[in-house]
């Protein structure tokens, strides 16, 4: 593909005519111009892969400063910090998107009895169809509130995550408590239990609320010999988990497809062609197994030059006007006649042993492919038809 090709595609690069309704109508879309390609991503994530126990919500941002009045700025995020929202759930284990949602003010799902954060896990979980199947979600501070954890336990669906001690809902007796150097303490409510670590004295601690663990401190040891006091496998397991994000945010900018855009929409577009990309490799890994995959980036780039190179046209093979019934086949010739090759130039009038019936018409093996299979008469028959003509 050329460049001024690209630029073209590029710049007329569309996705969607429809309109949305103006603000204040209950059909009112921000993003209308992108909802045909998010959701039809969203419903590929889905079903082309079943995704283990373990899941994560969490937000990141599509890279941009364009004009729209849905920026946001979060100066906590290493890679970009203005740009769209969006908030997505994702396999831990292999950082596989299972669904994602572009967050739109204050409007975003604006209707419903529970707090902002509770409406934003309950959605993405109920959009992907994880409820009712035991998976086990994992969550920052955001998030987490005691009531969310209450409603996972009647949908069937473990959740876990810190929390922070000036939430509503949480146990005195564990927030107000005095812990020293590697010391924990635990409250349990029913089937949701509270946790309370301080690794050090000189460290705040740290509180986190699961359905899904029990209540028990291991004395572990180091590499370096030290021996330490932690509540296992609590904090370890929200560690090793928690990661899966990160690695996502990694993966998508380290080989992005995006392209400098005044269209806030584009950036979008590409973002979720980012995503997609690398669920496609995710897909890929796990079917190669037991073999060693590709690296991702020569797998992007055959996905790349399968799309752009230009495909061999099939030639045009025109109907016979012979209702005869012969066969187009490479065959030989009765006895030990030749006839020149119906393909190779005429100026050289190379002979051969072999014929097409069906085309009546010699034909070399080498040259059979580029045969345009139709009927061809015999010279006798045209010079007596030109005569006749005359």
């Amino acid at each position: 593909m050329s460049l001024r090709r690209f630029q073209a595609i590029h710049a007329m690069l569309h996705l969607s005519s429809r309109r949305s309704p103006p603000k204040g109508n209950p059909r009112y879309d921000p993003w209308v111009k992108v909802r045909p390609f998010l959701d039809a991503a969203n419903s590929a994530f889905k079903r082309h892969w079943v995704p283990h126990q373990d899941l994560i919500v969490n937000e990141s941002l599509i890279g941009m400063k364009n004009r729209c009045s849905f920026i946001q700025y979060m100066p906590n995020k290493k890679h970009t910090q203005y740009g769209l929202k969006k908030f997505e759930l994702v396999e831990s284990k292999t950082s596989y998107v299972l669904h994602t949602t572009l967050y739109s003010g204050k409007d975003y799902l604006a209707d419903g009895p529970h707090t902002f954060t509770h409406r934003v896990v309950a959605d993405l979980i109920e959009k992907s169809g994880c409820y009712d199947k035991g998976y086990h979600v994992f969550t920052d501070n955001f998030y987490i509130k005691l009531p969310l954890a209450k409603s996972f336990i009647e949908r069937d669906t473990f959740l876990t995550g810190t929390t922070n001690k000036n939430t509503k809902d949480l146990s005195k007796s564990v927030i107000q408590a005095k812990l020293g150097g590697q010391e924990s303490i635990y409250y349990r409510q029913d089937k949701v239990l509270l946790v309370g670590y301080k690794q050090k004295h000189t460290r705040k601690p740290v509180y986190l609320l699961t359905t899904a663990y029990h209540a028990e401190d291991r004395e572990i040891t180091s590499r370096s010999g030290r021996r330490a006091v932690k509540p296992i496998p609590i904090i370890d397991m929200y560690n090793k988990l928690m990661g899966g994000i990160d690695n996502k945010d990694k993966s998508i900018y380290h080989i992005s497809s995006t392209r400098p855009t005044r269209r806030y929409w584009k950036k979008i577009f590409f973002n979720i062609l980012d995503m997609c990309m690398l669920n496609a490799y995710i897909v890929y890994c796990f079917q190669c197994q037991p073999e060693a995959p590709m690296p991702r980036r020569r797998f992007v780039l055959d996905i790349v030059n399968s799309l752009t190179t230009q495909k061999p046209t099939v030639p045009f093979i025109p109907p016979s006007p012979r209702g005869d019934g012969e066969l187009h086949k490479l065959d030989h010739l009765p006895g030990k006649n030749l006839r020149v090759c119906a393909v190779c130039p005429s100026n050289n009038k190379k002979r051969t042993s072999f014929w097409c019936p069906g085309c009546n018409a010699g034909i070399h093996k080498e040259c059979y492919l580029k045969l345009q299979h139709y009927w061809r008469p015999d010279k006798k028959k045209r010079q007596l038809e030109r005569s006749d003509s005359d």
